[in-house]
């Protein structure tokens, strides 16, 4: 039964809670194995735990889609700008029951971004936060994210960002983001989870 449920995850959501957002770290870990903590954002009163066999769907009060976010079905997904906010947002509990991933995760996260897609992208997602946050009443997290992309792209050398991040920005760029999107529109690929995947061709070391 563990298992059915988990193929049929996005069923389910669809079926139980249309409106909604699949957000915080399920947005950002989308196209990986399905984790037995699922979170969504909604027009709720308060927040609410449904358990089914191998996975618990947390259902939290809050905005539902906002610009940027990926339309899926009958509900939406978190988009880049939202998902990174959320999860810089403060979080407790052990990790794999958190809404959120480590800073750090985040962190690296973002460094694959600017590997793969450059500074731009990054300047854009720290934009589109800034705009979004008052929304999300995340004006804090907004912060921490332009510190964290600013420590990146060395633009704010103070800023504290992992050595483990900065490693990976200095490598040779391919999009993880894309591969788990392609994923989840085309269950084909899920075979491919643990293909290495290959640098992109025009860049140097």
């Amino acid at each position: 039964m563990d298992i059915v449920v988990q193929r049929n995850i996005f069923d389910l959501i669809d079926h139980l809670f249309p409106g909604t957002v699949l957000s915080h770290r399920t947005a950002i870990e989308i196209g990986a194995p399905v984790k037995p903590h699922i979170f969504l954002t909604g027009a709720f009163k308060k927040e609410r735990n449904d358990v089914f066999p191998g996975v618990t769907i947390h259902v939290l009060p809050g905005p539902t889609a906002l610009p940027g976010d990926l339309p899926f079905r009958r509900f939406h997904i978190s988009g880049p700008a939202r998902y990174y906010l959320e999860n810089l947002a403060p979080s407790r509990g052990a990790p794999e029951r958190r809404k959120t991933l480590l800073r750090e995760e985040v962190e690296k996260r973002l460094a694959h971004m600017l590997m793969s897609t450059g500074e731009q992208s990054l300047n854009e997602l720290r934009d589109n936060a800034r705009e979004l946050a008052p929304k999300l009443h995340l004006e804090r997290e907004a912060q921490v994210l332009s510190q964290i992309i600013g420590g990146l792209l060395g633009s704010q050398p103070e800023s504290r960002v992992s050595e483990s991040a900065i490693t990976i920005a200095r490598r040779k760029p391919f999009d993880i983001d894309r591969m788990r999107l392609l994923r989840v529109a085309c269950p084909c690929t899920a075979g491919s989870a643990h293909t290495p995947l290959s640098p992109v061709s025009g860049y140097s070391a």
